[in-house]
Order: structure tokens, then C-alpha cells, then sequence
């Protein structure tokens, strides 16, 4: 834990072009939502990550680069076309990305689902 700024929290490392920023504040402190919307526009993906809820039947999404994203499908297909739409609405909420930026943004899923081997009968 490090203090900036009178704050602590966990510092991001920095790229010579991107300032460093408190994790727990990237996406309240308006400087770094800026600095890493910039380091996006590069042509750089939004990660956004799949998992399987087993319990649920159903594939979740989440991601800590689009603020406020989460959601599910069935299928991961479908999960992707609700992403296609999702993401750059949420980007454009949180005032990550202008609505022309967030238009064009794009992400990139990494899906997980862990199976287990079934007993034969």
C-alpha cells in the first residue's frame, strides 16, 4: 500500500505515457480515467472475461476496464452479442469513452468453464 495525494491504495504500474493512478480510484479520479482511456486508443482491446456459473447454467460476464459491466447468457454466443451492444454503452455511461470512441471500441472475451469427468454407468 502506497499513499498519493493523501490517499492509499495499490499504484498501477506506469508506462512512460500513462500516469500512474491509486487502483481503488482509476475510475473515480477524472486524471486517470482520461490516461487510461488513452492508453485504450491506441487500438488497444477492453478485456472482458467469461466465466460458467455451473449453478446458474449460464455464462457471466465481467470486466475491471468497462466500469459496471455484468451480465449473462446461455450461451457464449449470446453472451457476445449482448456484449457487442453492452460495452460501449457502459463505456459511454461512465464517461470512459466519448459515444463517437465508444462506437468503435473493441474488446477482447477470455471465456473459462472448468468441467468435470462423468462416471460411466
Amino acid at each position: 500500500m502506497e499513499e498519493v495525494d493523501g490517499l492509499t491504495g495499490l499504484l498501477l504500474p506506469s508506462e512512460p505515457h500513462v500516469p500512474t493512478c491509486v487502483v481503488a480510484l482509476a475510475w473515480e479520479d477524472r486524471e486517470c480515467v482520461e490516461s487510461l482511456t488513452m492508453a485504450k486508443a491506441a487500438g488497444e482491446a477492453y478485456v472482458v472475461h467469461a466465466e460458467w456459473d455451473d449453478e446458474a447454467e449460464v455464462w457471466v460476464a465481467t470486466s475491471d476496464e468497462v466500469p459496471g459491466l455484468v451480465t449473462g447468457a446461455d450461451t457464449l454466443e449470446e453472451l457476445i452479442r449482448k456484449l457487442r451492444v453492452m460495452v460501449p454503452e457502459m463505456l459511454e455511461a461512465n464517461a470512459v469513452l466519448s459515444p463517437e470512441a465508444a462506437a468503435q471500441a473493441a474488446f477482447t472475451v477470455i471465456a473459462q468453464r472448468t468441467e468435470h469427468p462423468r462416471a460411466v454407468a
